[in-house]
């Protein structure tokens, strides 16, 4: 995933840091003071929800009911600020690296430069210990002008071919708590100020015994840990037990499943290089969505949604049943408690060229929307399929989504029957193949995300932006009403999603050739190389 970006330094020190950009990439870079940002134009379409359901006269909803947030944004103009960073469902890096009582912190990621992470810890935070869990010293600007003296490095083991480290996790460990953060942003300047990120918080969870800070793994195993913090455990051990700068993750488990899980309703979907079969087949990839499907998801609504930023090689076959999508990809996200089973309508949304060269970044964003060029031919099928990214009721129609979410929808009354957000893109590297007449399932990336449905949180599930006022430049308020039985997610793509047909518009490819100059006047030649007319 996103090759491309170390290829061009786009993440590497654009905003603070080392630059080690040419003079030329320079002057192309953009800045977030240089952004101007623009409303959308643009027709709708009657895929889901003509209509917004009904508002109650009930409580407001409020930060806690609203589950999954999005991050704030800095690129934004003026007129659409208030909008996109509504605390109601945006938050920022440092607001939750700025909390009370932080003693150590664990960074899992993909992408990371440091002195800028440092920089969003506040002054008094930024020489505690802190573990950085990465793939690859490529993807790393370790450069800084701070004490890295309490700085470990731990590389996750066993990428295959292809495979990344991509998961986004934070596990911050207070005085007498800790809190897990899952999110989709790598940790670099570009991504937190100028795209659409989503951002689920746990509750903090008290440790079980305040007089210990470790509880050793033989206690642990015989605990009986509530589901996710089973799923995690899961996912903890994938590292093994090898020692890396005095870090093992034996030692982070210890420490991690010191605490009390038991106030986390939601489930995790992991996915962890290897091949997976009998008793682990169902433990990670879509086949542990496709199970947790079956535990806990009754209802069959009409249309599944995939939103992502990033598509792998989906073969010659692609939506056919003999394919990995239109076959065991898509029966995963079709199956429910229901014996009988109904075919959902299939959406798939992903920016077009269009949204590229008008967003925030313009072409330089587009490197973060790894889609090569040469499987233009045998991805034709997408497009039947494919909605315009569009999302004018937060704000970040022209913040690039670097977001994924995967929802089943209700498309009666718009309510959703599950909904999965993480950093798993649409890839077979991220949710893995089944192999040996479906015995097997082979994975090549760490992934992880966030489960919700309403049986599992024992509410409604509800987009936000189902409750957005009529008046489309009016940002949602907490005065708003709501449902005091519903739990709300920042699903940031407006309802009704817009076809690609309706807009006359096409995919977007990282390496294709725009030369319509974009938002800063910049082009795109031949294989992803920008230049500024």
């Amino acid at each position: 995933d996103e090759r491309r970006r170390k290829k061009n330094n786009m993440g590497s020190g654009v905003f603070k840091g080392v630059d080690r950009r040419s003079e030329k990439q320079k002057g192309m870079a953009v800045g977030i003071a240089d952004v101007v940002s623009c409303d959308d134009c643009e027709e709708e379409d009657t895929t889901l929800c003509k209509k917004k359901p009904k508002r109650s006269n009930c409580e407001p909803p409020t930060c806690d009911s609203v589950k999954m947030k999005l991050s704030s944004l800095e690129g934004v103009s003026k007129k659409l600020k208030a909008k996109a960073n509504n605390p109601l469902y945006s938050t920022s890096i440092k607001d939750i690296l700025s909390q009370p009582n932080l003693v150590s912190s664990i960074q899992f990621n993909y992408m990371i430069e440091l002195d800028w992470l440092l920089d969003q810890y506040p002054v008094s935070y930024q020489q505690l210990p802190l573990i950085l869990v990465a793939g690859s010293k490529d993807r790393l600007d370790l450069d800084t002008h701070l004490n890295t003296s309490k700085i470990r490095l731990f590389l996750a083991p066993n990428l295959q071919q292809y495979g990344t480290h991509h998961t986004k996790m934070m596990l911050l460990f207070f005085k007498d708590s800790m809190q897990i953060v899952v999110h989709t942003a790598n940790l670099i300047a570009r991504d937190w100020a100028l795209k659409t990120q989503g951002i689920w918080t746990s509750p903090h969870l008290p440790r079980i015994d305040k007089e210990r800070r470790q509880i050793p793994m033989e206690e642990v195993n015989a605990m009986r840990l509530p589901p996710f913090a089973q799923d995690l455990n899961e996912y903890l051990a994938s590292y093994g037990p090898s020692r890396q700068n005095g870090v093992t993750m034996t030692a982070v488990r210890e420490r991690v499943f010191s605490h009390n899980f038991s106030s986390i309703k939601e489930r995790l979907v992991a996915s962890v290089p290897g091949y997976h079969k009998n008793s682990k087949l169902n433990k990670f990839g879509h086949m542990k969505l496709r199970h947790l499907l079956q535990q806990h998801v009754k209802g069959d609504g009409g249309l599944v949604t995939a939103q992502c930023s990033s598509i792998g090689s989906l073969g010659k076959n692609g939506r056919t049943p003999k394919g990995w999508l239109g076959g065991q990809f898509l029966q995963s996200l079709s199956t429910t408690q229901s014996s009988k089973k109904k075919t959902p309508h299939f959406r798939f949304c992903y920016p077009t060229v269009a949204n590229v060269r008008s967003s925030l970044e313009g072409y330089q964003g587009g490197s973060a929307l790894p889609h090569n060029i040469k499987y233009k031919d045998n991805h034709k099928f997408l497009l039947d399929e494919a909605c315009v990214w569009k999302a004018k009721w937060c704000g970040r129609s022209k913040a690039l989504p670097h977001i994924k979410t995967f929802c089943r929808w209700n498309t009666k009354t718009c309510a959703l029957d599950w909904a999965l957000v993480g950093s798993h893109n649409l890839s077979k590297a991220a949710w893995g193949q089944l192999q040996l007449k479906e015995t097997q399932l082979q994975i090549r990336s760490y992934e992880l995300g966030v489960f919700f449905s309403p049986e599992l949180l024992g509410a409604k599930l509800l987009p936000l932006s189902s409750l957005m006022p009529s008046h489309e430049e009016t940002p949602l308020m907490s005065g708003d009403n709501g449902d005091n039985n519903s739990i709300y997610l920042a699903i940031p793509f407006d309802i009704p999603l817009v076809s690609y047909a309706k807009h006359k518009d096409d995919m977007w490819f990282w390496n294709g050739v725009y030369t319509k100059p974009d938002t800063h006047g910049v082009v795109q030649l031949e294989h992803g190389c920008v230049k500024q007319l």
